[in-house]
């Protein structure tokens, strides 16, 4: 089968395995066509791996520096390319979830990653932030952070060129 979307989804704390759990995970029963790549150190059972192919990275597979909490999610999912075939990936959080079911590529009309775009956004903080990081000024219309569709060669170049 012809896989061209990884959801990547770090879970990090009872907290997240709760949410995923009862959240995410039901709705991942209606999805086909895409992989799963669980970043964790967490127990996590029973796993979606007779519909869905589901791989498994510990956290220290990333080698990053002491990092914690929101900052080391982003640098996660950013960094989550070395661990992907497919031509896309999906972020995903615990707490999110798929609201049709079907193939993966009905996020993609003509090939392309929807994308809900706005002027302001709850996350605010986080293009800021970006912007401020990646040196480059924070656009006039942004789209929400999670989930998001980021294309695997782009963060392959994007990381080989910052530290």
């Amino acid at each position: 089968m012809n896989f061209n979307t990884t959801i990547v989804l770090p879970i990090k704390g009872e907290s997240d395995v709760k949410r995923f759990n009862h959240i995410l995970r039901p709705s991942l029963d209606s999805i086909r066509n895409c992989k799963l790549l669980i970043v964790t150190d967490e127990e996590i059972d029973p796993l979606p791996t007779s519909y869905l192919p589901v791989r498994i990275v510990s956290d220290s597979e990333f080698n990053l520096p002491k990092m914690i909490g929101w900052n080391k999610q982003q640098a996660i999912k950013l960094l989550s390319h070395a661990f992907v075939d497919t031509e896309w990936i999906l972020t995903m959080d615990s707490d999110c979830f798929f609201m049709f079911s079907g193939r993966i590529e009905m996020l993609m009309p003509n090939g392309k990653p929807f994308c809900n775009t706005t002027r302001h956004t709850n996350h605010d903080k986080w293009w800021y932030c970006s912007s401020e990081a990646l040196s480059s000024p924070v656009p006039d219309v942004k789209c929400e952070v999670t989930p998001m569709f980021l294309k695997t060669d782009s963060c392959r170049e994007l990381t080989s060129k910052i530290d």
